[in-house]
């Protein structure tokens, strides 16, 4: 018997593996993932955004310590800390990131912790819990669900129309195309239409509902801290708490280097932003609410992911069986181990009732294990 399953292994299971063997010392520890190397999905979703920099700062990463990726810039004499790094908040370019992602994962042997596969049903057993997968029973003691959001948001118009964020995208393989519109005003969107614009200079439109909204974070830093979490801690009405969350995040931002991009590239007229919403998509043509048209052979939503709950009808399945409570938006009501009952714990968007809105994120992860660390060991 596993001490401890993690369904899930993006950032948060990865780093939460690490952090429960390595330094936890807990034994008996795998990573149920439909991909079998870590990091897979998150790898390509943050490839597919042509990202150049990572919004979090240095200290965000699946290194142990705070300072890991700092010093991994620094003890590697063919990369430059001050090239790698942007800003006061030092910021890490997206490809150092990856390359220190890789040696984490390579140095500590986070691949070997991995079963390839899917849960299809959790079930009490009289020493933990069976997890049945689509590749045979795994019975552990403890359970983390670290699942992701993966129901993208998708506008009426766009039936059929890729998104940066569907399983099968890949931006690198999409056919030759002599128009693109990037459609969104987050982040990513930004991003995308940024790195279409390094494909073809001026063949490329970022279209977004509004004018962009810039914001170093995608919510308040007070929330890696302890100031707001504690404001969340002394609310218990669980409708309060997601309205606190909701209202905290800063939602379809974009970082204020991202937004200088944009507006340079479109200075240099390498990228056409406009701002309008879509009334109807005829063949090549968008047909906006103002009554101008838009033609683009290439249309690609980047208009984020659904704030429902994520694991959906097997999470909701697992709910009921198990009897576990939830809040009216249906998200888990757990305690400040992040324990949500029948020895089943999460981390990820399923803990932002507790750890706020920052609990998506690299920083989330982060914030998690610290809980999961006292309560699992």
């Amino acid at each position: 018997m596993l001490n401890c399953l993690i369904i899930g292994g993006g950032i948060h299971g990865t780093y939460l593996s690490h952090v429960l063997v390595h330094r936890a010392g807990i034994d008996r520890v795998r990573v149920l993932d439909p991909h079998i190397e870590p990091l897979a999905r998150w790898n390509r979703l943050s490839a597919n955004s042509g990202m150049r920099f990572m919004r979090s700062p240095a200290a965000h990463h699946i290194g142990l310590e705070a300072n890991a990726l700092l010093a991994y810039s620094r003890s590697h004499p063919e990369r430059s800390p001050t090239a790698d790094f942007r800003g006061r908040m030092l910021k890490p370019s997206y490809a150092l990131f990856q390359t220190h992602a890789r040696h984490v994962i390579e140095c500590n042997r986070l691949a070997d912790l991995r079963v390839q596969g899917r849960a299809h049903t959790i079930a009490a057993n009289g020493r933990g819990l069976t997890v049945e997968t689509d590749r045979g029973l795994l019975h552990a003691r403890r359970v983390v669900l670290a699942i992701g959001r993966t129901a993208v948001r998708r506008p009426g118009w766009a039936e059929g129309i890729p998104h940066v964020f569907d399983a099968d995208f890949k931006r690198d393989d999409q056919s030759p195309w002599v128009h693109a519109v990037g459609f969104g005003g987050g982040i990513t969107a930004a991003q995308l239409a940024l790195a279409l614009a390094r494909q073809r200079p001026g063949q490329v439109t970022l279209l977004s509902r509004r004018r962009l909204r810039v914001s170093e974070f995608d919510a308040s830093s007070c929330w890696v801290g302890p100031a707001c979490r504690k404001q969340l801690a002394r609310t218990p009405d669980f409708d309060a708490r997601r309205h606190i969350v909701n209202q905290a995040r800063h939602s379809g931002t974009v970082s204020p280097v991202v937004a200088t991009a944009v507006r340079q590239a479109h200075e240099r007229r390498e990228l056409i932003h406009k701002v309008g919403e879509v009334a109807l998509r005829q063949d090549d043509t968008l047909h906006l609410y103002d009554g101008r048209t838009l033609q683009a052979d290439r249309v690609i939503l980047a208009t984020g992911f659904s704030a429902r709950r994520p694991g959906g009808r097997w999470l909701s399945q697992v709910i009921d069986s198990l009897g576990l409570p939830t809040a009216a938006c249906g998200y888990p009501v757990v305690d400040w181990g992040l324990h949500w009952g029948k020895g089943i714990h999460v981390s990820g968007p399923l803990a932002e009732l507790e750890l706020g809105p920052a609990a998506p994120n690299i920083a989330g992860a982060r914030l998690a294990a610290q809980r999961l660390h006292g309560s699992l060991s």
